[in-house]
């Protein structure tokens, strides 16, 4: 690329100033001299022509210097290697799921595999079994070069593809019937709990599967957490509230339940809190609310509407709104008793006779 780039500057010095180049001979020297050049051009087209010339050259110049400075591709294969069982054949889903909840039993604080991973094989297990064995049983290059190799320049399709329909994308709420709004706030809350503790390097297990998953498998299921997520469905889907006002307080105090059960698993302490008394931890909105749901929501609702009602007082607007109300009321009552007055008197005059 260099010396066509040689050559085509010196065919367009020729062209531009009618004259042969032939001086210098690597591309710097011949920039360095298109620029001596176009500042002694004293036609404008010239000039102009020259320096498009040597930005040309220079964008060149800077393209393979950058690609011949640049090291070799190497793909990151971590989640390959963990699909690998000890005969170097990819594991079935059953037990990649079993590898995942050992993990955990042993209180590591990592999973081995993409968060989204997991619940992608927990949802599409017969896909993965299929497609991991039709590996297993393919040509032995294709499984080989990817853990042999030191280094690795490529990236397989199929890995390439089951990266991408596994990613963080694929994340649903479990329970189809509740209000798609609801659903698609608490995967949205649940996803930035995940990129947090990959950006800042926290702990993160797989334990969190537990709050989306309506049909967790037994290899990774934990009864305490996925009781929650049955607890929070079967109120959010029975609220027995007249009033859309009311009925929308209840929904944001039982989505702000379930968003403090999502910080806590995130956070690794609801198995603790659960082991703590009660009346131990009487601010805590996660017991209070599991205790007596009725109790905190009844609570709650008239809180909301009470303030609702003081904020509507203290308007001035309203306040000057009543006010002027009252007044046309009173007004309307005034006029209406003067003329029932003086229509009865009339009234009286007309119809009642004096013997």
């Amino acid at each position: 690329m260099i010396e066509l780039s040689e050559e085509k500057g010196k065919l367009f010095y020729n062209n531009i100033c009618n004259q042969e180049y032939q001086n210098e001979k690597d591309l710097p020297s011949l920039i360095k001299f298109l620029k001596n050049e176009s500042e002694k051009q004293q036609s404008k087209n010239k000039k102009d022509s020259l320096i498009a010339v040597i930005s040309c050259l220079l964008f060149i110049k800077d393209f393979v210097n950058e690609k011949e400075n640049t090291d070799i591709i190497e793909f990151k294969l971590d989640d390959f290697y963990n699909l690998l069982n000890d005969k170097k054949k990819l594991m079935n889903s059953s037990n990649i799921l079993k590898k995942e909840k050992q993990l955990i039993e042993e209180g590591k604080n990592i999973s081995l595999y993409s968060p989204s991973f997991i619940y992608f094989i927990n949802n599409n297990q017969n896909f993965v079994n299929e497609l991991f064995n039709n590996i297993n049983n393919s040509d032995k290059s294709i499984i080989y070069d990817l853990y042999k190799k030191r280094k690795i320049n490529y990236l397989p399709f199929w890995l390439y593809i089951l990266r991408n329909i596994s990613s963080l994308n694929c994340l649903e709420y479990g329970k189809k019937d509740i209000d798609k709004n609801i659903a698609n706030d608490i995967v949205n809350k649940i996803k930035k709990k995940i990129s947090d503790c990959l950006n800042n390097k926290k702990p993160l297990t797989s334990q969190w599967l537990n709050l989306l998953l309506d049909n967790a498998s037994s290899e990774i299921i934990d009864q305490n957490i996925h009781l929650f997520y049955n607890f929070f469905n079967s109120l959010i889907n029975n609220l027995n509230i007249p009033g859309k006002i009311i009925k929308k307080i209840a929904i944001d105090q039982l989505t702000q339940y379930f968003y403090e059960i999502i910080d806590c698993v995130f956070e690794q302490k609801l198995n603790t809190l659960l082991n703590d008394e009660i009346n131990k931890n009487k601010d805590n909105l996660i017991l209070n609310f599991t205790k007596d749901p009725s109790s905190y929501l009844y609570e709650k609702i008239k809180l909301k509407v009470n303030d609702k009602f003081l904020e509507i007082m203290e308007n001035e607007n309203i306040y000057n709104l009543t006010k002027d109300f009252n007044d046309i009321i009173k007004s309307l009552n005034d006029n209406f008793r003067k003329k029932s007055k003086k229509q009865m008197k009339l009234y009286l005059i007309k119809n009642i006779k004096i013997y």
